[in-house]
This record gives C-alpha cells, structure tokens and sequence, in this order.
C-alpha cells in the first residue's frame, strides 16, 4: 500500500482537511497539532461506523477514518534538515542522535525521509526499527569516535551501562541508503620537525584545533612509511599545524620532511558490534567506499562488518556499489574485558 506524506507536512489535527488519494491505504504525520511535537505517528484505514473515539481521524471531508498504527519519528521533527552542498554541509547528526534516543525512549519507529549529512559515528539502539526512503541518502562528513558511521555495541542507551547479552538485539535496518563520497581524505606533505608522535603538517592543513581528533594519519612515502605507519591523532593545534598521535606511528619511525600523508578513516558504514543478536538488514545501498579512499589502507572498506559473538544477523536484497568488502565477519574467539565470550557471529546472508 502507498505510503502518503506532504511534503509540506500535515499534523494529525490538519488532517481532517485533507483528501487522501483513493489507493492511499495509510499516511505519517509530522505531529500532533504542530510538526515536531513528538506526535508524529502512521494513520491505517478503519470502516468507517460507529462512534467516533480519542485518536480517530476523519479525512475526505468526513468519508474516510483513520487509526494510529505506529508511532513514527523522523530526525526533521528534531531540526535536521537537509544539506546538498557538499562545501557547506550542515551537520544533522545531534538531531539524528535524539531522534534515535527518543524513539528507543517512545518504542517508536524511525522513518529517514531525506538526505543528511552526518558528523559521527552514531550508535542504534536495541529495539530500534529505521527505514530510509528510496533516495534519502545518508553522509558521514565527519568521524568523532573509531568503530562504525552506524553502529551497535553492548552499551545501553545511556550510552554508559553494559547491557547483558540477552538485552542487546532486535535492530531491523530497512532500505538502508549510505553513501561515502563525502567521507573525508585529506593528503598533503611532511614538514620539517616531525617526531613520531608530533608531525607538522603542510599549509593546505586546517587552521582549526582539534579539527582532525579522532582521524588517522598514514605516512604513505619516505622514511617510517608502510602499511603499518599510521596513528590516531589526538590532538590537533590549528595555528602550527602539528598534529599529536600519542601512542606513535606505527613502527617506530620518524617521518622525514617531504615524506607523504593521508588524513581519514575506515570506518564500516554498518557496524554490528560483539553479542549483538536477530538483526535484518532488507534491502537497501551501500556505496562509495572504496579501498584507495580509506586510512589506513588495506584496513576498511568495509560496507557491514559483524563481529565476533554476533547471532542470528539476515543481510538479505542488499546492493553494494563501489566498495572494497561488501560483508565482513570477524570470528576470532576468545574474552572480552566484560568476561563475555567471544563466539564467532552465526550470519544468514542472501544478497540478490
């Protein structure tokens, strides 16, 4: 059945005025009695007798009644809005986090209906159920934290308490709609003074502290460069350029002035952490990740990852376009520091 939405958006109490399409069986709106009230939710079709009671919605000047069927949240209904300059992004991504906070909270359903540009990575709660619309593609601009632009772990949603395994399942990903090519990769030169834990980097460099946090830098040429040659900057200063990789260069080396390096990521687009349990990805594309774009490379690429302890996980009628890995199963066994342990993840995959 069709699923109706204004573009504009219609609350629940403006939907009596409405005339909902002949072959339209249910509709979604943005509120209650005003967009961003929280009272968003999706109307189905009842006959239309008897008493009219609380929540019953009577549309096409009263021929026509509606029910709630599910509780629907949407990241615009928290001030997302949509960004189509790859320049200038705005960054949606505190919005997203509390629309997926406040659905967990509500039992709600999340619809992502257009395009955002996202600065994160962002954890799914358990229990969440998110659906994209063909076309509202989803960007990560920028990282925060290591593990996966979309991402589950055994935290709960206080984002502090470890869940025991039983708790952490049940995530249903329909059409999901991710795309990388505004994943960040910046390359530029080695300056004089590079230590292997301080390394100055060139004037095409940002002049912003902090901006790269959280990155990895590769020294791709020159002395310490290689495969393993990279690090986690954890501090950036803006005015020298120099960014700070506490815990080294992989290696051991120094990188030599004139040496080249790579500044990004390779982050998962779909992480399912350890012990997470019955998750559906159905349908949906993944694109634009590529080896060549990934730091350091020959690392990521990855479009899902599933790790060890996983079970119970349906990838089914995926498309994966322009990516290194399409899924990866990490099945190494062992404890983790919770004492849980770590079975390889049982995975379902049917990919048309």
């Amino acid at each position: 059945d069709e699923l109706v939405v204004a573009t504009d958006g219609f609350t629940a109490v403006e939907a009596s005025t409405k005339d909902i399409p002949s072959d339209a069986a249910s509709f979604v709106t943005t509120g209650y009695s005003a967009p961003a009230d929280y009272g968003s939710a999706q109307y189905g079709e009842i006959e239309n007798t008897g008493p009219l009671r609380t929540g019953h919605i009577l549309t096409n000047e009263g021929s026509r009644r509606w029910v709630p069927t599910q509780k629907v949240l949407s990241p615009l209904m928290f001030g997302a809005r949509r960004s189509a300059d790859p320049e200038n992004p705005f960054n949606s991504g505190p919005m997203f986090v509390e629309c997926l906070r406040q659905a967990a909270l509500q039992k709600a359903h999340v619809r992502i209906d257009d395009e955002f540009d996202l600065a994160g990575g962002f954890r799914i709660p358990f229990g969440s159920h998110i659906t994209w619309d063909s076309g509202a593609w989803t960007r990560q601009i920028k990282r925060s934290t290591p593990g996966g632009f979309l991402l589950t772990n055994g935290l709960g949603l206080d984002g502090a308490t470890w869940l025991p395994l039983s708790e952490r399942r049940g995530i249903i990903l329909e059409n999901p709609q991710i795309d990388g090519s505004r994943y960040p990769l910046v390359k530029g030169v080695v300056q004089s003074g590079a230590t292997n834990t301080s390394i100055p980097l060139d004037a095409t460099a940002s002049s912003v502290d902090d901006f790269y946090n959280g990155d990895i830098i590769q020294i791709t040429t020159g002395a310490a460069s290689g495969i393993s040659s990279w690090g986690t900057i954890t501090d950036y200063d803006g005015a020298s350029r120099t960014a700070i990789v506490a815990a080294g260069i992989g290696g051991g080396g120094s990188p030599a002035a004139g040496s080249q390096y790579r500044i990004g990521y390779n982050d998962p687009a779909i992480l399912f952490g350890f012990g997470t349990q019955d998750t559906v990805i159905s349908g949906g594309t993944i694109k634009n990740l590529p080896w060549v774009r990934d730091v350091a490379y020959g690392y990521g690429s990855k479009a899902i990852n599933v790790e060890q302890g996983h079970t119970n996980c349906l990838i089914e009628s995926m498309t994966f376009d322009n990516c290194g890995v399409g899924v990866f199963l990490t099945g190494r066994a062992g404890n983790w520091a919770t004492a849980d342990t770590q079975n390889p993840p049982r995975v379902d995959v049917a990919i048309k």
